[in-house]
């Protein structure tokens, strides 16, 4: 055995001691960099929390959005229909007064205008709200068939949902709407012969007083021409409609875009609002008028 010197154990010291600095060091930085793996990882998962609460938030609100816009939609919807109906209220009323005050006017009435005139002033209540709900019903498959045509010939070579062609899938609702017009088109025609014949009375002579007026206010021509207007207004359905025209087949797509059925047609004529009220003085009770099927 030798003995070491105080500066051999001095050095030792010194060694020992940069050996256990190092050591430290070492372990400092691990711990360092575990430490800030542990921090990416948790700040990715927050990241991805947060990323995940913000893309529900946003379909929640996307989806109260949609659910705001159908709740709108709708209302206005049920509120046109509201507004339209008391329009066709009132205009009845009004019709049904002039039928009245004509069919009281006329002299010398046999049986069965004087039944046809109790008739008329006995309609419920109930049986004017389905005809003019029936009417309604038919306004809206109208309107719905006239869009469909004119969509398809805006779109007619493309295809719908599923790779179906969407020419027949229009054909298809086109046809269930076009039975249903034609189910309410039925129960709304009057099955009286007489009640017709008096209906065309009571126009012919209407006709003929605004004729003799006419003629003394503004002369036979400009009472024929008028006499042809209203001719062809009688013919019509729609007040708004032009009857006798035919939709022509448009030759460019500004042209289609023009002639785009926006406009829901509902106002009848004369002439057909006096058929509702015939066909409502037919009717006991509404449920004599068959309204299943109208609207699905």
């Amino acid at each position: 055995m030798f003995a070491l010197t105080s500066q051999q154990i001095e050095k030792a010291k010194t060694y020992r001691k940069h050996q256990e600095e190092q050591q430290r060091e070492k372990s400092f930085l691990h711990m360092n960099r575990w430490v800030f793996y542990r921090q990416k990882e948790e700040e990715k998962r927050l990241l991805r929390e947060k990323e995940k609460k913000y893309y529900i938030k946003i379909k929640f609100k996307v989806f109260f959005q949609r659910l705001t816009m159908v709740q709108t939609k709708l209302k206005n919807y049920i509120y046109g229909m509201r507004q339209r109906m008391d329009f066709l209220r009132k205009y009845w009323e009004k019709e049904h007064h002039n039928m009245i005050m004509q069919l009281a006017k006329v002299k010398n009435k046999n049986k069965k205008e004087k039944d046809f005139l109790a008739r008329v002033r006995a309609i419920p209540d109930s049986v004017r709200e389905a005809v003019l709900y029936a009417y309604m019903e038919k306004c809206k498959h109208q309107n719905a068939i006239d869009f469909f045509n004119w969509h398809r010939q805006l779109y007619g070579g493309n295809t719908g949902p599923g790779g179906m062609p969407r020419d027949k899938n229009q054909s298809i609702i086109i046809s269930l709407r076009l039975g249903r017009r034609r189910k309410i088109e039925n129960n709304l025609q009057s099955t009286s012969e007489d009640g017709n014949q008096i209906l065309k009375n009571l126009y012919h002579d209407e006709q003929h007083q605004v004729t003799n007026n006419r003629t003394a206010s503004q002369g036979a021509t400009n009472n024929s021409a008028a006499a042809n207007k209203r001719k062809t207004i009688k013919e019509s359905t729609f007040l708004t409609g032009v009857p006798g025209q035919v939709a022509q087949p448009a030759s460019s797509v500004e042209d289609l875009i023009n002639q785009t059925p926006f406009s829901f047609q509902f106002v009848p004529t004369k002439g057909v609002m006096r058929k509702m009220i015939m066909r409502a003085s037919q009717l006991k009770n509404s449920k004599e008028l068959d309204l299943t099927g109208m609207n699905q």
